[in-house]
Formats: structure tokens, C-alpha cells, sequence
């Protein structure tokens, strides 16, 4: 459908890389999404330490080759701040309501990885995001309370989450979870968004809703999104306080008058004081 086909389209705003990380192709096996079995894989380039993992799950015609240059300034980002993104290519081009299969595999996977298992601190939770149609399957994700504790995931996002195309049934996340959504995102419209944070309940949520943001700005890390996002796995990936504190809509730009965001929710989040 046409329609489709515009969903996910993402602005990449740089092709550079950061100095500090290392971005690189990887083969992977066991994904449901399509035939495409390779992934990318972001991370510091710093060797002497170890480092928490991210999951990434791509959205709609962002996956196979055109992933190697998609989310650039978001990756870059978390990987200078010290975390391993890995994201399967898988899902190319058809609209996959499997892709969380894919994405948990992801972290499977990386446990045996000759090129990245040394590189990642097994003994931090891990993360899982993703974008439009992959922020459903983050959703999804943490809904899986097996693999959650399997896999010893501590934090969610879910950027633009397209909960409308394939429904979310069985949507429970399970870990603390923010969502994130623009004013001028027409293709998965803020109210879709908010509708989902909402429905979420006995979990530490954030719903953040960005000012002048279209669905494609998903790029992160020179825009709004990209605070929010390393802020909110800081707080529960990193348990770093003073993050816990920003990611209640506490970030630089709430009081920005140029880029302000549009609103800002957050439900159950933990004492800073407990959060050490």
C-alpha cells in the first residue's frame, strides 16, 4: 500500500563519524523479518572497557543496506556515551509485526559474538529501542516477561512507535519505558502515541512529545530527541541519578525558548535518591 511506504522514511542528517566509535557491518543468523541475516553494530572505540548493549530495531524501508546509514547521529550518541548498539538489517521493506523476535534475537546473538561479546558488560541490563514500526516491537519487547528476564533487560524506548498498523495486541512492557513522538509527525500522529503511554500501566513510563518534530527525526543526538533518549537508559541502565532526574522532563530544552517541547509526561518514576 502506498501509504506503507512512506512510513518510516528517516531525515539523515550526517553521515560522519564520531572519532570515538566504530561502526561496522556484522553477520547475524536467526532472523524472522526477511532474508536479510546481517546487522550493524556502533560502539566506542575505546577497547579497555566494557559496556552495556542496546538492541535497535529499525523502521519501515530503513532495514537491509540502507540501515548502514540510518540513525547516524542518534548511534553515535549512545556509543560515545558508552553503550554497544547492535541492529538487525532484517525487515528491508515489508511492514514485520515479528520484528521484536528479531530484536530480542539480537541480544541472543551478540552473547556469542566473536566481533562484540568482549566488548559488552553482561553484568549491566540491557537496553531495547527502536523507531516507528520498530518502537511497536520495543513495545512488544518488553512485554515478553521471560525473555526480559532472560535477557536482562532494564530500559525501553520506543521513538514514534507505530502501534496503529498490525495493533499491539499483548503490549504490556514490563521495564521502564519511555515513548517519544512529535507535534508535526503525520504518520504515526502524537495522539496514537500518548494513547499507547497511556494504556501502560504498573510500569515507569515517559511519554515526550517534541515541538516542530516530524516522524523522519529520528536521527537523534544533534536534535531534541537524542537527550531524552541516553538520559532515560542512563537513569536505568547506568543508574545514574542525576540522569534519572533530567529524564523527568527536566532536560535543558524544557526550558528552551526556541525548542521547547510540546509536553511531557512521566508516571511512577523512582526516587533520584534511590537511584544511585
Amino acid at each position: 500500500m502506498a501509504w506503507l511506504r512512506v512510513l518510516v522514511t528517516c531525515v539523515v542528517v550526517s553521515v560522519s563519524q564520531a572519532e570515538d566509535v566504530i561502526r561496522t557491518n556484522v553477520e547475524m543468523s536467526g532472523m524472522v523479518c526477511g532474508p536479510e541475516q546481517g546487522g550493524i553494530a556502533v560502539y566506542p572505540a575505546d577497547s579497555s572497557r566494557k559496556y552495556p548493549v542496546i538492541s535497535y530495531s529499525h523502521g519501515l524501508s530503513l532495514g537491509g543496506e540502507k540501515l548502514e546509514s540510518a540513525y547516524i547521529n542518534l548511534w553515535n550518541l549512545l556509543a560515545s556515551a558508552g553503550y554497544v548498539i547492535i541492529a538487525p538489517k532484517a525487515g528491508a521493506m515489508n511492514y514485520c509485526t515479528d520484528e521484536y523476535k528479531d530484536q530480542l534475537n539480537a541480544l541472543e546473538w551478540v552473547r556469542n559474538s566473536t566481533e562484540l561479546k568482549d566488548r559488552i558488560d553482561f553484568s549491566m541490563p540491557a537496553a531495547i529501542a527502536g523507531h516507528s514500526m520498530g518502537g511497536r516491537a520495543t513495545i512488544l519487547s518488553a512485554s515478553q516477561a521471560e525473555k526480559v528476564k532472560e535477557l536482562n533487560i532494564g530500559a525501553a524506548v520506543a521513538e514514534h512507535p507505530s502501534v496503529h498498523i498490525g495493533g499491539c495486541e499483548g503490549c504490556k512492557p514490563i521495564v521502564p519505558i519511555m515513548f517519544t513522538t512529535g507535534t508535526k509527525d503525520f504518520i504515526v500522529p502524537p495522539n496514537i502515541v500518548r494513547n499507547e503511554y497511556k494504556r501502560t500501566t504498573n510500569v515507569t513510563r515517559a511519554f515526550v512529545n517534541f515541538q516542530g518534530v516530524g516522524h523522519g527525526d529520528c536521527n537523534g543526538g544533534k536534535v531534541m530527541q537524542g537527550a531524552y533518549v541516553l538520559d532515560w537508559l542512563n537513569c536505568f541502565i547506568k543508574k545514574n541519578s542525576t540522569a534519572c532526574k533530567l529524564a523527568q522532563c527536566n532536560e535543558p530544552q524544557e526550558s528552551s525558548p526556541t525548542f521547547p517541547t510540546f509536553g511531557c509526561e512521566t508516571e511512577q518514576m523512582p526516587s533520584v535518591d534511590v537511584v544511585v
